[in-house]
C-alpha cells in the first residue's frame, strides 16, 4: 500500500503492538490515516512527492516558464498546446529551453501560446522509494 511515507508493513510495526497487528480494522484505519496525512503533505506543500513515469501536468499557455508538482524531475518527455477554437493538443517540439530538476522548474525557449491557450507536459519526477509490502521493489535506473 502507498502511503506516501513508507509502506503499511512498517507503518503497523512502529504504531501497533504486537498483538493488534493483525486487526483487519487497525489496518483499515492506520490505511485511511496515513493516505490523509500524505494527501496532507502533498496540499500544505503545493506539491506531489511520489514518483510517477509520464506524469501529465496541464496549465494556461501565455508564458515561458512553469514549476511541475512532482520533482526531482528526471525527464520531459512531451510538450503540447492547445489554442482557443483549436482541435485539440498538438505536439511542440523543441522548446525547452532548461529544466531545473530539483526545483521542478521548466524554462522554455518562447511562450507557449496565449493565457487562452492550454500546455500539456508529460514527464517522469518526484521522490521513488519503496512501496511494496515487503520491501522488494527496484529503484529505477
Amino acid at each position: 500500500m502507498d502511503l506516501g511515507l513508507g509502506n503499511q508493513k512498517s507503518l503497523l510495526e512502529w504504531i501497533l503492538n504486537p498483538d493488534l497487528r493483525e486487526d483487519a480494522e487497525y489496518t483499515a484505519q492506520l490505511a485511511v490515516i496515513g493516505l490523509g496525512v500524505a494527501r496532507v503533505f502533498e496540499r500544505r506543500c503545493n506539491r506531489q512527492f511520489g514518483r510517477a513515469v509520464d506524469a501529465v501536468c496541464e496549465f494556461t499557455g501565455g508564458r515561458d516558464r512553469y514549476v511541475l508538482p512532482r520533482y526531482p524531475i528526471e525527464t520531459v518527455t512531451l510538450v503540447e498546446q492547445s489554442d482557443l477554437g483549436g482541435s485539440g493538443f498538438y505536439s511542440q517540439t523543441d522548446v525547452v529551453g532548461q529544466v531545473a530538476s530539483a526545483s521542478g522548474l521548466v524554462t522554455f525557449l518562447t511562450l507557449l501560446g496565449t493565457v487562452d491557450s492550454r500546455v500539456r507536459v508529460t514527464y517522469t519526477g518526484g521522490y521513488w522509494y519503496d512501496t511494496s509490502e515487503d520491501d522488494s521493489g527496484e529503484l529505477p535506473a
